[in-house]
């Protein structure tokens, strides 16, 4: 308990002391809050990092990931550097549930996302793996700013067996995403609001996931093309456990 205690003083104090990514809404005009909540949508969702194919009904991954998403919003560092941790909880019939908190950082943002994958084809030898994946992040601790982001993805995958004590499990994926966004009404600033049913935008990815014994380690491309503005591009590690 004493260690947990330690680890949130740390954390607390790294959070007030690095703050040169906290968002200043009263910086920007329309539309750069506008760019602002597509490409900060964008950045906390751009990490999948787990293949099509689920943990079966009693199986169970906690992995500590990191994603670089390069931005073009002025201010923001580039690249936004983004870790995380991961849990994935399997369930019977090919389902699966799984959270991620997220910090953002140089800033005092958090982001959580909740999601659930169901696989439609998995585990036969001769066939890819196929599953669908539902998500909903919410970012947190940005003053002013109220940004919520929603999507669903189709992924196929296959797992390929080496020497009988590893396996290494390319992917790729499509993952269609609405975001929206607002000054919050306390701010008093007067920019219109960012719809998320009129701000969506598609982002492809590919990946390959290694599991020997109980460990994993996994690595990630994305990249989502904007039809207005400059496209947004991340790269993904993980590594952790499963079991």
């Amino acid at each position: 308990m004493r260690h947990f205690f330690f680890i949130v003083v740390l954390l607390q104090g790294a959070l007030a002391l690095a703050n040169s990514n906290d968002v200043q809404l009263t910086q920007l005009d329309n539309n750069q809050f506008h760019t602002l909540v597509r490409e900060l949508g964008a950045s906390i969702t751009s990490a999948t990092l787990s293949p099509p194919e689920t943990l079966g009904h009693n199986g169970f991954s906690l992995v500590a990931e990191e994603s670089n998403a390069y931005i073009k919003s002025t201010p923001l560092q580039t690249p936004l550097n983004i870790p995380s941790l991961h849990a994935r909880k399997g369930l019977p019939f090919s389902f699966e549930l799984g959270s991620r908190l997220a910090w953002i950082t140089s800033s005092g943002m958090v982001a959580a996302t909740f999601e659930a994958k169901w696989a439609l084809n998995e585990g036969y030898s001769y066939l890819p793996d196929i599953a669908v994946r539902g998500h909903i992040t919410g970012l947190f601790g940005a003053r002013d700013l109220n940004l919520g982001v929603g999507g669903a993805d189709l992924s196929i995958g296959k797992k390929f067996a080496v020497a009988g004590m590893m396996t290494f499990t390319p992917y790729a994926g499509w993952d269609l995403n609405w975001v929206g966004g607002s000054a919050s009404p306390s701010s008093g600033l007067d920019f219109s609001p960012v719809l998320a049913r009129d701000n969506f935008y598609s982002r492809f990815y590919g990946g390959l996931r290694w599991i020997g014994g109980i460990a994993q380690l996994g690595l990630e491309a994305s990249y989502v093309p904007f039809s207005d503005i400059p496209s947004l591009f991340a790269f993904s590690v993980a590594a952790g456990f499963s079991f």
